[in-house]
């Protein structure tokens, strides 16, 4: 699956967090995640924020770490503010 590529939503909250999630758990059910890309992701709230968390630290869990193609600007700045960069496996900005 190392090969492969997960593009994000351009809207990533709490309408649709529960459907992402369904993806997320199947991925990680079925042997890991693939890079995400999030570069067309635009709008994130909270709880897409906190889906996003709760991935990284499944994946920690099985000795994987979220692995980005590409992050959108939001994305990284939310992610700043919130101080989550680093559980995130996110790059500095």
């Amino acid at each position: 699956m190392a090969d492969s590529t997960l593009q994000l939503p351009d809207s990533l909250v709490i309408q649709n967090v529960a459907e992402w999630k369904e993806r997320f758990v199947a991925l990680l059910a079925n042997g890991g995640l693939p890079s995400l890309d999030a570069s067309p992701l635009k709008d994130i709230d909270t709880a897409g924020l906190q889906l996003l968390l709760a991935v990284a630290v499944e994946a920690e869990k099985q000795g994987s770490t979220i692995n980005w193609e590409s992050i959108s600007s939001e994305l990284q700045d939310f992610a700043k503010v919130l101080g989550v960069t680093e559980p995130l496996n996110l790059e500095p900005a």
